[in-house]
């Protein structure tokens, strides 16, 4: 349909109507999406707050978690400490480590242990060309008091007896220098330099078995981390015990943990006079991260270092106290510890230097079941909601349309009513002028002809009395008003009556009628019930072909009895069967092919069957006519 159509009364009112309703309905959906909209924007605002405070808590706790640390430094050096922890002392030149092991070498020493004028005699001996007064002289010395002398005699005791090919008595000097354990010479502890001396002598003599023992001895004892040595008299020993092993073994790997912390230990004891009285710092070696919190005065550094198991655990309690997953992270985003899980949608950072903390912290919120749930099932309602009002008001315009769209329909049926009742009252009241006026004018001479039109004004009257009568009763029958009178009717006459009164007004046709030969009694209104059989047989005569036989049955098989008018005309479409008996309706093959009609005789079939009980029935093929059938109770079902 051309747009302009569309605009011309009435349908305009129809168009308005549909864009009515688009329009409400668009409004309301713009209207759900942005409250949506701003739900969601509401509740992405309240979530970062709460990681932000999220954020914060976290920085507290872990703020807590540092000053518990700094309370270790004042603890007594036998105190309990947590998991990957450790406590170190230094004064007066001597370091302490609690717990024992937890480096495997130290910062270096400036003990060398006894004086070197207490040697000098039998050094001057020893290289000189009488070894044998020089061993006197030593054995002396490893008689004295002192531990140092005594562990500095013995150390060139055995060496000395190397020189003069005494390997025994050279092994014999090593052991007790051994047994001399942490005494310190030469700057080392004096059970080290005498292990790896035997190892040194065992391996020139080709002993493999004692070799073996004591190289696996000097690699436990490196690994213990109980010896103050720097680290690289410590490297030196390893490497000299790791090459003394028979191949194919190698000494224990010694943990990155421990690496970690000796390299801390070192760095903090170079810089102590100058470091500030108190503080931290974060320290990676290698892998591994080591944070340290110390006290220094002149006197004292105390030191507190902590690895990255302690920092996972530090990191779990403040997850669990916080309800967070958080990550710590040193310069340049290098990652430190971590118990973040699946996929991080959201986080919020806090550097470091501003919250006085030697990491970054970065926080995440896991998503809640319920938070989550709860912000789902809102809006499900609201869009449900939506979805609903919108549907209604596509529903209350689409029934708003279509009743707009029948009544402009039923207006223009009643227009096209009143267009063909108009022209069938013009016809008879044109031809009753006409012959009015020729009567009036006396312009017939002949009686024969006067008594013609005598006749043909009777017919045309006759005509217009059944028009206005059947408008009369079809607007009783709609109005619901009409009174019919239930009386026995024999069918068969009835029907034969109508066909003989509807053949007198036939001027061409053929009508065929088959009647059983028994009654067929019903009980109804007799004038109602012809009314129905006539407008039938008008309607098989309108519309069929000239010369095409209407044929009138009656039946009955005990309960029923069937009048049925059957045409040879063009048929009834399908979709116009359910359509054909309400009012004013006309077929689109009767309006095409010009016939004439009201449109309310079908009507007033099917009010009159109903009015007596009965039902109408319609069998129709396209090309080969229609069958309209009556079914009314008999007398004795009636």
């Amino acid at each position: 349909m051309p747009l302009l159509e569309l605009l011309r009364p009435p349908r305009y009112v129809a168009t308005l109507s549909i864009l009515v309703t688009l329009a409400a309905v668009s409004a309301m959906a713009w209207l759900g999406w942005e409250l949506l909209r701003r739900e969601r924007a509401v509740e992405a605002q309240r979530a970062r707050e709460a990681l932000e405070n999220a954020a914060d808590r976290a920085v507290s706790v872990l703020q807590r978690e540092i000053a518990a640390l700094e309370k270790l430094l004042s603890q007594a050096p036998e105190a309990s400490l947590p998991e990957d922890v450790g406590v170190l002392t230094a004064d007066r030149g001597m370091l302490r480590i609690q717990p024992p092991g937890r480096i495997v070498y130290y910062p270096d020493s400036e003990d060398e242990g006894a004086p070197s004028d207490v040697f000098r005699a039998g050094e001057a001996l020893e290289f000189g060309s009488d070894p044998n007064k020089a061993i006197a002289v030593y054995r002396g010395l490893a008689t004295s008091n002192d531990s140092a002398s005594r562990a500095g005699a013995l150390l060139r005791l055995g060496r000395t007896h190397r020189k003069a090919g005494r390997p025994g008595e050279a092994l014999q000097a090593y052991a007790s220098l051994v047994a001399l354990d942490s005494v310190r010479t030469a700057g080392l502890p004096a059970a080290l330099i005498g292990r790896e001396a035997r190892c040194t002598l065992l391996a020139k003599l080709g002993a493999k078995e004692p070799l073996e023992r004591e190289a696996r001895d000097l690699c436990r004892e490196l690994e213990s981390g109980r010896w103050q040595i720097p680290r690289g008299a410590w490297l030196f020993l390893r490497e000299e015990a790791q090459a003394l092993l028979p191949g194919g073994t190698a000494c224990a790997p010694v943990s990155e943990v421990r690496l970690a912390a000796s390299a801390v230990v070192e760095s903090l004891w170079n810089r102590w006079r100058s470091l500030p009285a108190t503080g931290h710092e974060l320290a990676f070696s290698g892998s591994q991260p080591v944070f340290s919190v110390w006290a220094a005065s002149p006197e004292r550094l105390s030191v507190v270092m902590a690895g990255e198991r302690f920092l996972e655990a530090m990191c779990l309690r403040v997850a669990r106290e916080t309800r967070v997953q958080i990550a710590l992270t040193a310069e340049q985003g290098r990652p430190i510890v971590s118990n973040f899980t699946g996929a991080i949608r959201a986080q919020a950072s806090r550097v470091g230097t501003a919250v006085n903390l030697p990491w970054n912290v970065n926080v995440s919120m896991p998503d809640v079941p319920g938070v989550a749930a709860e912000l789902q099932s809102r809006q499900r309602i609201l869009l449900a909601g939506f979805s609903l009002a919108s549907l209604l008001v596509l529903a209350g315009g689409y029934f708003m349309v279509r009743g707009i769209h029948r009544e402009l329909a039923v207006a223009q049926l009643q227009s096209d009513f009143v267009a063909a009742v108009s022209h069938e009252f013009r016809t008879p009241l044109t031809s009753l002028r006409q012959l009015s006026e020729m009567l009036a004018g006396g312009r017939l001479v002949q009686e024969e002809r006067r008594q013609r039109y005598y006749e043909a004004m009777v017919e045309d009257t006759g005509r217009l009395q059944r028009l206005v009568e059947e408008l009369l009763n079809f607007g009783r029958m709609e109005a619901g008003v009409m009174r019919y009178r239930f009386d026995p009717v024999d069918t068969v006459e009835m029907v034969r009556g109508v066909v003989r009164g509807f053949q007198r007004q036939l001027e061409n046709g053929c009508l065929e009628l088959r009647l059983p030969e028994t009654p067929c009694p019903i009980r109804g209104d007799r004038e109602a019930l012809s009314l129905a059989v006539w407008n039938l047989l008008d309607n098989a005569f309108k519309y069929s072909p000239e010369g095409s036989p209407v044929e009138v049955e009656v039946s009955s098989n005990g309960k029923w009895a069937a009048i049925a008018v059957s045409d040879h005309g063009p048929g009834i479409p399908p979709e116009e069967q359910k359509r054909i008996f309400r009012k004013f309706m006309r077929g689109a093959r009767a309006v095409s092919s010009g016939a004439q009609g009201t449109g309310i005789g079908l009507s007033i079939v099917h009010y009159v069957v109903k009015g007596q009980n009965g039902e109408v029935r319609l069998q129709s093929e396209l090309g080969r006519g229609s069958t309209f059938t009556l079914l009314l109770p008999s007398e004795r079902e009636s």
